[in-house]
């Protein structure tokens, strides 16, 4: 199955590759080079068990049947898991933000990326 959710991030930015599930991309603006910047949130596929795994896979598969129309964290709410849980909500236990900076972090409410140093007066 092809998918636009899978990709390989050198997260450490250390040459080595780690294949993640893209959850959102959220423009952030361009760097001084022009370039847009992105938050991402992600969850790296070697950190699911084989169950969750599985449970990944059908969600990707789902959204692939709409032409992936959507970020997949759309998607994760309006689906319900076998085991009675709404997808988001089962798999938020596992979601990352990679900011622009290179930090990577959980999600937190009040948190987002800058795109340039704010300066204090």
């Amino acid at each position: 199955m092809e998918t636009k959710f899978i990709k390989n991030l050198d997260l450490q930015r250390n040459g080595v590759a780690t294949e993640v599930t893209i959850m959102r991309k959220i423009e952030h603006g361009k760097d001084d080079d022009n370039k847009m910047q992105y938050e991402l949130w992600f969850i790296r596929n070697d950190e699911l068990d084989a169950i969750d795994r599985t449970r990944l896979l059908e969600i990707l598969q789902k959204s692939a049947r709409v032409k992936d129309f959507q970020e997949l964290y759309f998607t994760m709410a309006e689906v319900t898991l076998g085991n009675g849980m709404n997808a988001l909500d089962y798999f938020h236990q596992y979601v990352k933000i990679l900011y622009p900076s290179g930090k990577i972090m959980r999600p937190k409410e009040g948190r987002s990326a800058v795109t340039q140093r704010s300066t204090y007066t």
